[in-house]
């Protein structure tokens, strides 16, 4: 586990606590009408037309496992490579720096080449 996936577990976990501690309150009225009282601390709790509401199950855990969905593709994403891909991303990387170099040293070689070859035909135009 790397440093990001850690904050992202610990973000998690500050999310799950913090949806606990201010859940989804509804009053569920006679003939199953439900109505949504919003979120609030947990210990005070809402009312509605003088009737305590309850929290809201079913939204909550809607709530922890979205937080878990959030949380499991960003642990994903922050995942380091296996240390294969890394070695060979790193020798492929390399190997192009090496032939990069390759190539610009044989540029200046040629173009040296060049000027030499130029300067001996001034050099015979002139004592001609």
């Amino acid at each position: 586990m790397n440093v990001a996936q850690r904050r992202i577990l610990k973000g998690a976990l500050a999310a799950v606590v913090l949806a606990l501690l201010f859940p989804p309150f509804a009053f569920h009225g006679p003939n199953g009408f439900l109505v949504g009282l919003g979120w609030g601390f947990l210990l005070v709790g809402r009312e509605y037309g003088g009737h305590s509401g309850t929290v809201d199950v079913v939204l909550l855990f809607a709530e922890w496992i979205a937080i878990g969905i959030i949380a499991a593709i960003l642990w994903r994403l922050m995942a380091a490579p296996n240390s294969e891909t890394l070695v060979a991303a790193l020798k492929s990387r390399n190997d192009a720096i090496t032939e990069a170099a390759r190539i610009q040293a044989d540029a200046i070689i040629r173009a040296a080449e060049i000027a030499s070859q130029r300067k001996q035909m001034d050099l015979l135009d002139h004592y001609r």
